[in-house]
Order: C-alpha cells, then structure tokens, then sequence
C-alpha cells in the first residue's frame, strides 16, 4: 500500500486500494516507530510490503530507511468433504478428500478406525480465484461384510481447530 505519514503533522494518508482500509497504529514519531493496520483483509493483500522511512527537512540530511515483510493472508478453506468409489468386483474402494478454497493450502490427514493411514496420492491445486483446492487419495481394498470407518481430518493455521469428516 501507499501509505504516506507527515512527521510534521502526525497524519496518514492512504491512496487507491488501501484507501480508507490502511491506517498507521502505535504511531509515535519520538521513537520513530509505527505499526500498520490493513482492515478487512483480502486475498489479494498478499505480497511483500515496503516501509520506507525518509529524513526530510531543515538541518537534516536527506536519507532513507527501508525494511520488507511478507504477508499472507489465511483464508480458512471450506470444511473437507469426501467422495467415494467402490467397485464391488474387486473390494477397492478409493477415497477422495477435498478442502476447498484456501491460503494456505490445507493440510489432509487420514484415519481408518482411528489409526492414521497414508495417501496414494495429494495435491494441490490453484483454483480461478487463486485459492488453493487440497485433495487427498486414498485407495484401500473392504472385503465383504467390513464396515470399517475413514476420516479426513484437514489442518489449516486459519483453524482454532481442525476440522474432520467421516465415512
């Protein structure tokens, strides 16, 4: 964002995307130090952001400072789900667990009668909205008369905890 702040004055002002979404918190120009706030974050606030702090004026030389910070935005993905395909012939049953839509990708772990099992194959992919769409596969051979159960648990840092569904 452009975020300009006078010294002189103590104000900030915020221009195009930022406007009215940017402010500076913790401003104290004593110890030349200030935090700033974005609200209402969004997806495409992700990016390195620049603070340049410039020493302009009577008797002061002109220079600058300057330091970076990545930032990304977590956007809790939608609570997994999980398809399934049993082909009776062979007792393969494969399962297909997908938490949709967010940043970062989220995290997929299986269980089968609560013992972790891992995939046969994961993936990410990036959605047109450029979310991030987490699948996992899992492939298992149910002989007749089994009922075992399987659960998807999807991990994201968005969570305050994680998020299952069983079949």
């Amino acid at each position: 964002p452009v975020l300009i702040w006078d010294y002189d004055y103590g104000t900030a002002y915020a221009y195009g995307l930022y406007r009215n979404r940017a402010s500076l918190v913790n401003a104290n120009a004593d110890q030349l130090d200030a935090s700033l706030r974005l609200t209402n974050l969004q997806f495409t606030d992700n990016g390195t952001y620049e603070c340049v702090v410039a020493a302009r004026g009577s008797g002061v030389a002109p220079q600058d400072e300057a330091a970076t910070m990545e930032l990304v935005a977590w956007v809790a993905p939608n609570d997994p789900t999980i398809t399934d395909d049993y082909k009776p012939n062979t007792s393969n049953l494969t399962l297909t667990c997908t938490a949709y839509s967010g940043n970062p990708a989220a995290t997929l772990t299986w269980y089968r009668d609560g013992s972790r099992i891992y995939h046969d194959r994961a993936q990410v992919l990036t959605s047109w909205r450029g979310y991030l769409d987490t699948q996992s596969t899992i492939s298992v051979i149910v002989s007749p008369g089994q009922s075992p159960t399987f659960q998807c648990v999807a991990n994201h840092p968005a969570f305050i905890s994680s998020k299952s569904v069983s079949v």
